[in-house]
Parts: C-alpha cells; sequence; structure tokens
C-alpha cells in the first residue's frame, strides 16, 4: 500500500501534506475522484463504498469522542478536525441513504463528538445535531439524549430559544442514560436554558445533573457542570460560593489534565476574582487563552475576552477595553453565537460611554434592548444604567432617539456585523498593544 501511493504521489495523481505529529495524508485529485466515483456508480458500488467510509469515520468518532474527556483531548480534537470533512461526507451521506439504518451512522457520529458542539463551535457539528432529530425516534436513549444535548446547545446559539428549550426537555427525558456518550451535554441542556430567565433555577439545575452524572460514574461531566455552576454564580454576585468552590474545583482540574476542562476552570476562576484581584484574574485567563491556543477547547474563549474586556475598564485602560471586545465579538460571530455577541456589546456601551463614543453607545443600546433575550444580566447592572443615563444627557434628545432606533431596527446578524466594524474603528487599533498589556 505504501508503494502504491508513494507511486501514485510521484506522478502527482494524489497530493500529499504533512499533518500534526509528523503524519502524512493523502488527497485525491478532484479529477481523479470524480472519475473513480463515476466507475463505482457505474459498477452499483459506490452505495457500499459510501456505506464503509461512513461506519469507519462513526468508529473513529466513537474513540475520538472518548479521547476528548481525557488528558488526550488536544490531540483527540485535533485529529477530529483534521478529519471534518471526512465526518461531514459520512453524516451527509447517512441521512440522504435510501436505508433507514444508515442514519445510524451520523446519530453515532452526531452523539460522539457532542461535545463539540460547544467545545469546537466552528466544526458545524451542532447544524448537524439539529439536522439527526429528525432521525432519532426509536433510537437507544443514550444516543438520543446526546443528540438533543448538541442540538439544544446549536439552537441556543443561534437565539432559537424555543427549540433550545424544547431539546433540552428531550435531552433527560429518559434522565441521563450510563451508555449516552455525551451525557454531560444532555444533563447541561436544561440548565443552560433556564440560564435566560433565572440563573439560580439555573445553578440548581447544573447541580442536579452533576449529581446525575456522578451517579453514573462520568467525572469528566460532574467537574465539567460543577464549573458553569461556578461560573454562574459570579454573574449573579454571589462570589463567596464561587471563591469556595473554585478553590477545591480548579486543583481537581489541573490532576485530571484534561484540557477542556481547565480552560473552564481557569475561567471560572477569573470569574470569581476579577473584582477583588484583578492581577490574578489575568493570569487566569491568559493561561486558559494560551491552552486554547495550544489547541485545547474554544468554549470560553469569547466569554474569557469578555471577561478581560471588563477587567481592562475597571484598571481604566478603554482602549484595551475595546479591543477585548472586539475581540469577543470577532469569536462569537465566527462560530455563529449570536447570544454571546450581543451579551458583548450590551457590556461594549459601558466602555464606549466611558470612551465618549456616545453616539455608537447609543445605537449599541437600540440593538442590546431590541435582542435583550440574548443578554445575561448580572445582580448589579447599575454601572450599564449609569452608561445609559451619561449617552442620552450627551445627546440631543431627537439624535439620542434617532440613533437607538437605528440599533433596534437592526436584526441580531446585522447588529454583530455593525458591532465589529464600530469596534474596529474605535478600539481595534489598540489590539496588538492591548494584547501585550
Amino acid at each position: 500500500m505504501i508503494d502504491a501511493l508513494t507511486s501514485l504521489a510521484r506522478k502527482s495523481m494524489i497530493g500529499t501534506e504533512r499533518a500534526e505529529g509528523g503524519v502524512t495524508r493523502y488527497a485525491l485529485l478532484e479529477t481523479l475522484r470524480q472519475y473513480a466515483r463515476d466507475q463505482l456508480n457505474s459498477q452499483g458500488l459506490i452505495e457500499d463504498a459510501l456505506r464503509r467510509h461512513a461506519a469507519y469515520y462513526a468508529q473513529l468518532a466513537e474513540r475520538l469522542g472518548r479521547d476528548l474527556k481525557t488528558e488526550q483531548e488536544i490531540r483527540a480534537r485535533q485529529s477530529a478536525l483534521v478529519e471534518l470533512d471526512n465526518l461531514r461526507t459520512a453524516v451527509a451521506w447517512s441521512f440522504d441513504a435510501d436505508a433507514e439504518d444508515d442514519a445510524l451512522l451520523a446519530i453515532r457520529i452526531v452523539a460522539a463528538l457532542a461535545v463539540f458542539a460547544h467545545t469546537a463551535k466552528s466544526s458545524g457539528l451542532g447544524a448537524w445535531a439539529e439536522r439527526a432529530v429528525a432521525y432519532v425516534d426509536g433510537v437507544e436513549p443514550g444516543l438520543r439524549a446526546a443528540v438533543f444535548g448538541a442540538a439544544s446547545g446549536s439552537a441556543l446559539q443561534r437565539g432559537d430559544f424555543d427549540a433550545s428549550e424544547r431539546y433540552a426537555q428531550l435531552a433527560v427525558a429518559d434522565g441521563v442514560p450510563a451508555t449516552c456518550p455525551s451525557a454531560a451535554q444532555a444533563a447541561a441542556a436544561p440548565a443552560l436554558v433556564a440560564a435566560l430567565r433565572d440563573m439560580r433555577e439555573s445553578i440548581r439545575l447544573l447541580r442536579k445533573g452533576a449529581r446525575d452524572l456522578e451517579v453514573i460514574g462520568d467525572t469528566w461531566g460532574v467537574l465539567n457542570l460543577e464549573l458553569v455552576a461556578v461560573i454562574f454564580s459570579s454573574t449573579i454576585g454571589d462570589t463567596e460560593t464561587a471563591r469556595h468552590q473554585i478553590a477545591t474545583l480548579l486543583p481537581r482540574a489541573r490532576q485530571l489534565a484534561n484540557p477542556a476542562n481547565l480552560v473552564i476552570a481557569l475561567y471560572a476562576y477569573a470569574c470569581a476574582w476579577w473584582q477583588d484581584n484583578p492581577r490574578d484574574a489575568l493570569s487566569a485567563l491568559e493561561e486558559s487563552f494560551a491552552l486554547t491556543e495550544q489547541g485545547a477547547s474554544d468554549v470560553v474563549l469569547d466569554s474569557g475576552h469578555q471577561l478581560l474586556a471588563q477587567i481592562r475598564h475597571a484598571l481604566g485602560d478603554s482602549r484595551g477595553s475595546l479591543a477585548s471586545l472586539l475581540s469577543a465579538i470577532e469569536v462569537a460571530d465566527r462560530v455563529g453565537n449570536y447570544q454571546s455577541a450581543i451579551s458583548t456589546l450590551w457590556l461594549g456601551v459601558e466602555v464606549l460611554c466611558g470612551a465618549g463614543d456616545y453616539e455608537l453607545a447609543a445605537v449599541a443600546i437600540g440593538v442590546t434592548e431590541a435582542l435583550g433575550t440574548f443578554v445575561f444580566v448580572g445582580p448589579d447592572a447599575s454601572a450599564h444604567t449609569q452608561a445609559l443615563e451619561a449617552t442620552r444627557a450627551a445627546l440631543e434628545e431627537s439624535r439620542y432617539r434617532e440613533l437607538v432606533d437605528q440599533g433596534a431596527a437592526m436584526s441580531s446578524e446585522v447588529g454583530v456585523t455593525w458591532a465589529r466594524s464600530a469596534l474596529a474603528t474605535h478600539g481595534g487599533d489598540g489590539r496588538a498593544e492591548a494584547t501585550r498589556g
């Protein structure tokens, strides 16, 4: 086989590229690929070839899905992302195949990699999960729970809250089965939806989910949900609880050595301590960002830049704060997470006002008020209220109303595009300098 591949590569009939770990990957030229497909099709062999392809990638997805929850997460994540086109092809064929059982191959891929709906948001797996919902009737409960959990996260990110809540309830309709390959995503789904209405109820559901995962021995999932509960406790101002819990959870995350959970734990520490110890919080964020740059989960990358913007604003660094807001919105926009992008813009009102950009602040007020269901609001919104009042006082009433109405007329997509442009103009020039600060 190696000799044959080498010969084909030497004749430029296949391409080669070096992948992670010194592995050589081979790619068939598109003209030859199409010729081969035509030959398989003419001989009636194409469906069998595509079925074997999908079966192989279902098995690979299941192995990588298990590794994503271990210290091998970065390697497994890189492997899954390298194979993303093959996985996408397998899923698409499986859903479109004539045989009813073939859809199960796609469901196995989605269920195994459901964590990617949160920890590799740009992978597209969330969209696969939402498509898979139509095929899960009669499927084993563990697989079904994983699909619904991933679909709920995907719908939440794109702002379809009704669908997200519906999928979340279905994710836990059978409890959290021990056979679920992505139990944490299923268990967390109702809590993440509840956070839009009642953060305390969300924390309660996260802790209940952690207890359910403990029963089935999902150590990774227990830690994951407990860390999210810490972040939400900080959001509602219960820093005493958050600090008490992160004091034990961060060392546990370091001991378990799964990069994804360590990324979250460092962010949770920063959330709990940034107001009283901003320097330590900055160090924690820097370590979290560094792990993501090395290939670990990007699950809190946008939220981390949001928090970095708050810290820099509190330290009087308006330019750096605007640059961090821009980074947060760019990350959220890249993966289609409009909930996070609009929440970032809500924070941006205070920063824009503090920088004297009252007209931009007024448009941002309109966008966030019109799309307010996207925003997680903490217990003390007084600084935001003061920024609103200062913006209104700084502008003529007619001009203020005109700008607010302009923002309110924007859809979430248009609002995010506008925010990127506005922040790039007024804060982006300082991004490199702010990043070094």
